[in-house]
């Protein structure tokens, strides 16, 4: 198992940061009702709220809705200051301001979430033998990695004195010739002591195939729903397809489902009901294979 903190926190869990806000309804008449006092003690009667010309209400509305993107601005600022709330640029720049010791540029292509997550690893670089550095070093290593995991002893996978460095590849990217430069970066850089030995190999698969029915109510095209159901079944295994991930079977079946789709009957993975959630191997992913959805319409 991977025994380190930084892997384990979820940024996306903790609560968003806001700074200030605005009611920017309540904002509007506070504003008219502070410019009709003000315009009444200096003799100059204001009675005509109740109408849809009434310049005052106009102006307040105005000036609400611009200190209400200016509110916006300023908790953009303050969530750009966190690593979980951080986006772009920003991001760029608190990577520098965290750790001005280290060279954790973002990879070309690496999107905000995968940076974060090599951010999240930074500080076990600094330290000589940690699972968070051998993860750092696989993810680092190019943006053909689309995920890595590490596991000791404890896990089972290894013995004593030993590291594996598990390697998922994107689609289509040569998994042989990443985990040969992820085992040379990790060889290279003073990030383990001699007596540890580094395994790093491609994550074992399992392959399922899912097939279906789904009964559709009167007036939709057939073929197109089944299509959009075939693409959010292969879009579902595509967003689950991280190392350890179970795929549960209600995601499973909830991607087969839609406004169009009055049931979903006789859902099976390779070929035997899907009874339970999908779980991989800890050094394992689940693959969603061929995709075989058929449809009839439904008869109350």
């Amino acid at each position: 198992m991977s025994l380190f903190t930084a892997e384990q926190l979820d940024l996306s869990r903790l609560p968003e940061v806001t700074f200030v806000s605005v009611d920017q309804e309540a904002e509007a008449k506070a504003l008219r009702a502070d410019i009709a006092v003000r315009l009444n003690a200096a003799g100059i009667p204001y009675d005509v709220q109740s109408l849809e010309t009434d310049s005052v209400t106009i102006l307040a509305e105005a000036f609400a809705y611009r200190r209400a993107l200016a509110t916006a601005d300023i908790n953009d600022a303050v969530r750009g200051q966190y690593l979980a709330t951080s986006f772009g640029a920003k991001l760029d720049h608190l990577s520098l301001t965290l750790y001005p010791d280290q060279v954790l540029d973002r990879l070309p292509g690496e999107t905000d979430e995968a940076y974060k997550r090599r951010l999240a690893l930074a500080s076990e670089v600094r330290a000589p033998l940690t699972p968070g550095a051998y993860l750092h070093t696989a993810l680092a290593y190019s943006t053909d990695v689309a995920d890595a995991a590490v596991f000791n002893w404890a896990s089972g996978l290894v013995r004593r004195g030993e590291t594996l460095v598990v390697v998922l590849g994107k689609p289509g990217a040569d998994e042989a010739a990443l985990c040969a430069g992820i085992a040379e970066a990790i060889r290279t850089r003073p990030i383990k002591v001699e007596s540890d030995t580094v395994i790093v190999r491609p994550a074992a698969r399992r392959t399922v195939r899912v097939a279906g029915t789904l009964f559709l109510r009167p007036g939709p095209d057939g073929s197109r729903v089944q299509a959009d159901r075939t693409a959010a079944v292969v879009a579902l295994g595509a967003a689950r397809r991280r190392i350890g991930r179970t795929l549960p079977a209600a995601a499973l079946a909830g991607a087969m489902a839609s406004d169009l789709v009055e049931s979903v009957a006789g859902v099976t993975v390779d070929g035997r009901p899907l009874a339970a959630d999908l779980v991989p191997p800890q050094d394992g992913v689940i693959e969603i294979g061929a995709v075989d959805l058929a449809w009839t319409r439904f008869s109350a």
